[in-house]
């Protein structure tokens, strides 16, 4: 047997350290009257397993108005775009 080279499955199939990576900036700032929230957010996740993976970004904006008195205007929007790699 000791003549046979033989398959290390393990390093096949597990051949790295997993690790992880998280950013996020956002910016706010305004007036009396309006105000403004923008945000963006990365996540990156490498699997111990080759050929898998995980990303997502995440991207927000708000905004405040109060146009009078009586009349207040709220926007708010998010997106988000996630990609999974490996099996599902």
């Amino acid at each position: 047997w000791k003549s046979v080279q033989g398959t290390d499955y393990q390093d096949e199939v597990f051949g790295r350290t997993g690790n992880q990576k998280q950013y996020n900036v956002s910016v706010s700032g305004g007036t009396k009257d309006i105000k403004y929230n923008v945000g963006f957010s990365h996540n990156d996740e490498k699997s111990i397993m080759l050929g898998s993976g995980y990303a997502k970004n995440n991207v927000n904006a708000k905004i405040n108005a109060n146009l009078n008195k009586w009349l207040t205007l709220d926007f708010n929007a998010r997106m988000a775009y996630t990609k999974l790699d490996g099996l599902n």
